[in-house]
């Protein structure tokens, strides 16, 4: 299946959100897998995931209180596996944004890869920009920018019932976000 999806990419990036359910399973059928996993404001990350349109799998994903239950299932998962962490690499979503020259540069260290002056994709590969890395993303997701932080901020007032599912205090005291009785 990797092959026929992949072609001839020698890596393979797939970011759906439904990966962390399949750790576990992942390791044991590719032991050799790495996993770097990108945290991400979670209020950010609300509004993403609720403006995708999942066709399969992601009904989870059409409320509120379904995407804070699976934040807080992924925050669970990622305690579970703290003591044998297959995690090679963490990387903040704002700091790649920021400086993803630097944060690419220790992602292929953290991967063992040979240095390559180029790290980031282009937005669209084409016959004049080929991708300078041998990989295939299964996921059509546009390329990592600024305009995707903060991005919740014109959602505030409808991301009540999001804040209350994920718990305020874990929103590193976002206080923009109306209470229920002020939405």
């Amino acid at each position: 299946t990797l092959r026929r999806l992949g072609g001839s990419a020698r890596f393979v990036i797939d970011t759906h959100p439904t990966n962390t359910l399949y750790l576990d399973l992942l390791l044991q059928l590719c032991p050799d897998a790495k996993i770097i996993q990108i945290q991400r404001d979670p209020l950010d990350l609300a509004v993403s995931i609720f403006a995708r349109n999942f066709v399969t799998g992601g009904h989870w994903a059409d409320t509120w209180q379904g995407i804070a239950t699976r934040l807080k299932c992924y925050d669970r998962l990622r305690a579970h596996w703290s003591p044998w962490d297959p995690v090679i690499a963490s990387v903040s979503y704002e700091d790649l944004v920021a400086d993803p020259d630097s944060v690419l540069s220790n992602i292929v260290d953290a991967l063992g890869l040979p240095k390559v002056e180029t790290l980031a994709p282009p937005a669209v590969a084409s016959a004049h920009a080929p991708l300078p890395m041998p990989w295939a993303s299964f996921a059509d997701r546009p390329a990592v920018n600024s305009d995707a932080i903060g991005l919740w901020r014109p959602f505030a007032p409808w991301l009540t019932q999001f804040a209350e599912a994920y718990g305020r205090d874990a929103l590193d005291g976002q206080s923009n976000i109306p209470t229920e009785d002020r939405a």
